[in-house]
């Protein structure tokens, strides 16, 4: 689902899910905080080596992004947690 007050900005479709298991089976948040810029958070998002993704980055300035569907398995806080939780960015 999107967040209807989120701006969508998809993060790489190949960084999320792992074998047999797409879609996050729990409810609940892992809230992470990001150090540096947007930018730089962003560019670790998209750079493909990097095994890191979130559903929701908060920057300090500007509207809420979105960047993975909420029932979809983002990569934020290690196997067990990334299949039951949102992860945020903030």
């Amino acid at each position: 689902m999107k967040y209807p007050d989120a701006t969508w900005t998809p993060g790489p479709a190949g960084k999320q899910g792992y074998a047999g298991t797409n879609v996050r089976t729990g409810e609940g948040a892992v809230l992470h905080s990001m150090e540096g810029s947007l930018e730089a958070a962003l560019g670790e998002l998209n750079r493909p080596e990097r095994q890191a993704s979130w559903h929701f980055s908060n920057p300090k300035a500007g509207p809420l992004l979105q960047h993975y569907e909420t029932e979809a398995v983002a990569w934020h806080a290690g196997g067990a947690a990334n299949r039951l939780y949102i992860g945020i960015e903030h």
